[in-house]
């Protein structure tokens, strides 16, 4: 038997949870797949009277309700689909082709992939920040194919990391620029503690890089 998924929707068809249930836990006296049977399940495990509906983690199209849900998608009951998260603030959901689109007003040109680019792991991605200084959005990033190195313990100690360069594709070994500052005993005791940022200290190298963070 398989594992079926369900999102619990409430009154405002927001999606609160998404459950699991057995294969044979959601069929009717007949041995058949029943959804009905399946909320049943759900309402009584989680003590709740939302309606629960069925979801696939493959969705694609209408056939299993166009996408696959999280905490927090929306449901539309009169297409018996679910939207799925908006990307970006500015996107604008298109009912017709399922999916979030983004603004047509934006400046310059959405760039396409090489096949080249494709093979090296590029996507085309949005930049809000630059759509609301006026300039064009979209740009090409390219994500890792692996994991970084491990760091040995004498280059965690040197406080060294990782940077992910996606012009490169590479993982750059960071060794901090400056000396990590001294905290305070108090700020010890409260837990603080500072984290190097190499791309600020790149962008302005006379503030320095260094963060301090510390618990709330």
């Amino acid at each position: 038997m398989s594992i079926l998924t369900y999102a619990e929707i409430d009154s405002s068809n927001i999606v609160l949870t998404v459950g699991l249930i057995q294969e044979e836990d959601a069929q009717d006296g007949g041995g058949n797949h029943s959804d009905s049977v399946a909320e049943a399940f759900f309402q009584k495990h989680y003590k709740s009277t939302n309606s629960w509906k069925r979801c696939w983690e493959d969705a694609s199209d209408d056939s299993k309700r166009s996408c696959m849900p999280g905490v927090g998608s929306e449901y539309i009951p009169s297409l018996d689909i679910f939207k799925g998260h908006q990307p970006e603030r500015e996107w604008v959901y298109n009912q017709s082709a399922r999916e979030w689109q983004a603004p047509s007003d934006y400046v310059g040109t959405k760039p396409t992939l090489t096949s080249d680019e494709v093979s090296k792991n590029y996507e085309v991605c949005w930049d809000a920040d630059e759509y609301k200084a006026g300039r064009n959005p979209w740009f090409k990033y390219r994500h890792p194919t692996d994991d970084p190195p491990a760091l040995t313990a004498e280059q965690s100690a040197a406080n060294q990391y990782y940077l992910y360069r996606p012009a490169t594709g590479q993982w750059d070994l960071i060794t901090p620029a400056v000396a990590k500052p001294a905290l305070t005993d108090d700020e010890i005791a409260r837990g603080c503690d500072y984290s190097w940022n190499q791309e600020d200290y790149e962008i302005d190298d006379t503030t320095g890089g260094w963060i301090k963070h510390c618990p709330e």
